[in-house]
Formats: C-alpha cells, structure tokens, sequence
C-alpha cells in the first residue's frame, strides 16, 4: 500500500475515533515487531496470504450477534472467512469457524486458541490504547 492512501485511510478513521494517536499506535507496532519473532509473523503472513489469493474473502466484523450469523452462513460456504476477534466468538457459536482472525487480544482467548488449534490464522494487531 502507497503512504498517501494509508495515511488518507488512517485520517478517516482517526475522524470516528479521535481517541487515537499516530504516536501510540506506532509505539504499539513497534512493540509487536519487538516481541513477535520475525519468523513466526512471516509463516502467519504466507498462510493468510495463500488462503485468501485468487478466491471470495468475506470480512466479518463485530457487533454481530449468533442470529445474524446463523442467517449469512449459506453465503460463507466456499468462501474464506476473515473475523474480527468478536465476530470471531459469534461465528464459533454458530458453528462456523474463521479462517483467518485479526486479533488485539481482548476476544476470550479460549476462543481465538479453539480457532487456532483448527488450523485458522491468527493475525495480531495493536494499537496505542
């Protein structure tokens, strides 16, 4: 991605939480960079990245409740499943696993680790709050 777009997309969302800080943020990524060996985010990159090229990626995200999900899962099958860690939790209820999960941690960790042991790829963000 060029910075100019990154930057143009991070403004948009800095606009619904102005809460955020490039500073922390940055000082978070730095911090995930210090303690997540390099080997280990470069295999979790791969295996996202071969899951998810040349095929139908649905991006589920939070705030969806277990009835909402038992209503799209006819339109996840065949398709790879990306969640947010909350949606993450709603699609285990309804039977469906993620196979791809972006994380900061704060989903019970019992069911990002359910996830993992099922062979889904754990994608671990931070940001500064």
């Amino acid at each position: 991605m060029i910075a100019e777009d990154w930057n143009r997309i991070y403004r948009t969302i800095k606009f619904d939480f102005p809460e955020l800080t490039f500073r922390e943020d940055t000082t978070a990524r730095d911090f995930l960079y210090m303690v997540v060996p390099e080997d280990i985010a470069e295999a979790a990159y791969n295996k996202a990245k071969s899951i998810m090229f040349g095929t139908d990626v649905v991006v589920v995200g939070g705030g969806l409740k277990e009835t909402d999900i038992q209503g799209l899962k006819n339109g996840l099958k065949g398709k790879v499943v990306v969640a947010g860690n909350g949606a993450c939790v709603a699609l285990n209820k309804a039977g469906v696993r993620s196979d791809v999960i972006v994380t900061d941690l704060d989903a019970p960790f019992d069911e990002i680790q359910r996830n993992l042991r099922a062979g889904s790829v754990i994608i671990l963000h931070g940001h500064g709050d």
